[in-house]
């Protein structure tokens, strides 16, 4: 029996709604939970912010700048490079004689690409090994675009489903 065109337009709307609506919702809570992770990345960066220039007196305007952008320079201290990115995922002692201690900070996971180390000798940077693509981030500006995609994922998600199940409920009687 050959479907009349109301039911097949009610077909479609159901189905619509069973696919795209499950989607949608998904998409607007990663987005909302996103967002409200944004607002926390925020705030540590501004309490991160504060803590760095509380030390301007002691570092100098030049280094607070380096470390609020997460850059490293020679010369810089042990606690600069962890304001500027964070504790290192393990350290390395290098060498240890009577004059000096030289030291690795290895950031990632080392037989893996990509890997950044930092090398100090008495406390003070004096190497560092940089893989761009391994920069910590410098805010949670990502997050926002990572909520979008993986909203727009979901979204594409119900759409193709909501057109596989319309084709097949209009034109399988």
């Amino acid at each position: 029996m050959e479907r009349t065109v109301a039911e097949k337009i009610i077909i479609t709307l159901f189905t619509a709604l069973i696919c795209i609506l499950p989607a949608a919702t998904l998409a607007f809570f990663a987005l909302r939970s996103v967002g409200s992770g944004n607002r926390r990345v925020q705030e540590r960066e501004a309490q991160r912010a504060g803590l760095i220039w509380s030390k301007e007196e002691l570092w100098g305007e030049e280094a607070c700048n380096l470390i609020e952008k997460r850059r490293i320079a020679l010369e810089m201290t042990e606690d600069m490079v962890l304001l500027s990115w964070g504790k290192p995922n393990y350290v390395d002692q290098l060498k240890e004689t009577k004059s000096y201690i030289q030291e690795r900070w290895v950031y990632g996971q080392p037989k893996s690409t990509p890997t950044n180390y930092v090398v100090f000798r008495n406390g003070r940077v004096i190497e560092t090994t940089l893989n761009k693509s391994m920069l910590p981030p410098s805010s949670g500006e990502n997050c926002l675009a990572t909520g979008i995609k993986i909203g727009f994922a979901m979204l594409m998600v119900g759409a193709i489903l909501f057109w596989g199940m319309a084709i097949f409920q209009l034109w399988i009687p």
